[in-house]
């Protein structure tokens, strides 16, 4: 069955070109979540456990909004505790380890230091390269931003769930990935180059379009700094600096 046309084409008129690899119309301005008790993540134990300080930074984060809802304090906070938890890494290769590949959902996004002026709604960043935000505000809605990785078939997607007047929709940019080469040893890799190829973009009963990206082929990498079975922490090409959770297989049906 061909997508209805005219409902793809207004849709296809809020995602520009331009926005398929850059930024979109920035939103109003929210206010930050309440610092509080936030102060105490940044005063670390010694010998605090590794999953203390991931249950701590998943609790203090989720109010965040993904970073979308933060004050230049609150940034600086999650950051230091960010650090942390790149400090107590085990996994001397991330990127050669069985652990990155899979299903992460994004928790938390930011710039290295804290900025009053960048805004995670305004940038593509690292590897949640696809995640579009919403452009109009009360016609389209973010619901979750995806990334799968799968480093043994060099494949690589990043999926944003959103809702468009109320219908349930999902846009996926997918590509490939190549693990990079180590500057300093080929036991230490931790960086993962990635290539889109095409925009896959579907709203319920308008059916899916998919958009080749030839023309533009972006590209990207993302360093892994801290890795486990259900957490993990990178920096990306943009200057991002994330957390994601793994997630038990694709959020949506992308068939």
């Amino acid at each position: 069955q061909m997508p209805n046309t005219l409902g793809f084409a207004a849709l296809l008129l809020l995602l520009s070109p331009k926005s398929l690899v850059a930024r979109c119309v920035r939103p109003r301005q929210r206010a930050g979540v309440r610092v509080g008790s936030l102060r105490d993540m940044a005063k670390f134990e010694l010998g605090e456990s590794i999953e203390k300080m991931k249950r701590d930074f998943i609790r203090k984060a989720a109010p965040t909004q993904r970073g979308t809802r933060t004050t230049m304090e609150e940034q600086q906070v999650l950051l230091d505790h960010i650090k942390a938890i790149e400090a107590s890494n085990t996994i001397s290769s991330p990127a050669n380890s069985p652990l990155i590949s899979g299903w992460w959902s994004l928790l938390y996004q930011s710039t290295p230091e804290p900025s009053s002026k960048w805004d995670p709604n305004t940038e593509v960043e690292g590897p949640f390269l696809a995640l579009f935000k919403p452009i109009t505000r009360g016609i389209i809605q973010g619901k979750g931003e995806f990334q799968e990785i799968n480093t043994p078939t060099g494949k690589i997607q990043n999926l944003a769930k959103f809702s468009l007047l109320g219908r349930p929709g999902f846009l996926n940019i997918k590509g490939r990935c190549l693990i990079a080469e180590s500057k300093t040893s080929a036991e230490e890799r931790t960086r993962v180059d990635v290539t889109f190829e095409c925009v896959d973009i579907q709203v319920e009963g308008l059916g899916k379009i998919r958009v080749p990206l030839d023309w533009i082929r972006p590209q990207g990498w993302v360093e892994t700094t801290y890795l486990d079975e259900d957490f993990r922490v990178g920096r990306g090409d943009k200057g991002s600096v994330f957390v994601a959770v793994r997630t038990k297989g694709s959020p949506i049906d992308i068939r």
